[in-house]
Formats: structure tokens, sequence, C-alpha cells
């Protein structure tokens, strides 16, 4: 599937980013699966997660998620929803990242992979060895 971004997008972003500032962690509404499909429904109009937010509660509903739809893990479901970017990651692009609790799917920006995290928006690094994937986002 081909997005468009809106011509404002960059603005856009750091406004979605700027509002989870201080939300913090929440299987199902403020996950990375839902983090990630908000960035992207920011910056293009289109909601990947309608399909399954607040439809899960813990990391094992997360799961049963993932099969009921086909998925096996988070980056099936990227493969499966945008395409996926070879060679260099662009601003707003979707990342796979290997954090210390596992992968996740983060939005990157100003070289850096933001995410959900515990006490609200977080930031990890942009290490090339971390960043598993990449999934163009328009």
């Amino acid at each position: 599937m081909t997005l468009t971004r809106f011509p404002d997008w960059p603005q856009r972003l750091v406004r979605a980013l700027d509002d989870r500032r201080s939300t913090p962690y929440a299987w199902g509404s403020n996950d990375c699966a839902t983090f990630a499909a908000d960035m992207i429904a920011a910056v293009t109009g289109q909601d990947f997660a309608a399909a399954f937010r607040n439809r899960y509660k813990s990391e094992v509903g997360a799961r049963r998620m993932l099969k009921a739809h086909g998925w096996k893990d988070l980056e099936a479901l990227a493969d499966d929803l945008l395409p996926r970017q070879h060679g260099r990651k662009q601003r707003g692009d979707v990342v796979l990242y290997a954090g210390r609790h596992g992968a996740f799917l983060g939005v990157y920006w100003q070289g850096l992979v933001w995410g959900p995290g515990p006490a609200g928006l977080a930031w990890w690094p942009s290490d090339p060895d971390a960043i598993l994937a990449t999934w163009k986002v328009g």
C-alpha cells in the first residue's frame, strides 16, 4: 500500500509526539503497535490500528490479537501494512527496534527512535545494530 503524507506532515508528527509526552505505555491503547499506527495516522490520515485498538489489555492479549489477524509477530504486522524500506531510514518511518525487553515498533525522528515508555514518550538512540527493519511511511 502506498501512503501519501500530508504537506505539513512534519508539524503533524511533532504535535502527535508532543500529545504523547506524558501518556504512559498501555497495552491496546498506547503500546508500540498502536503508537506507530497513531503516528502514521497523524501524517497520512490512514488508521491501521482501527481493527485492534483497545481490543486487548495485556501482552498475552496482544499476542492473541496478532495471531487472530494472521501475524506471527510485530514484523509480520508491519510487513502486511507498510512497504518495507530497504536501505536508509527517513524521518517519520516506522522501525522495528531491538530493545532490552524485546523488539518493538517505533518512529524514526530527529535521529532517534521514539515510542511509548512507562512514564510517557521515550526515545532510544538510532543504533544501526538495534534497528532490525524499517518501513516507509509515505
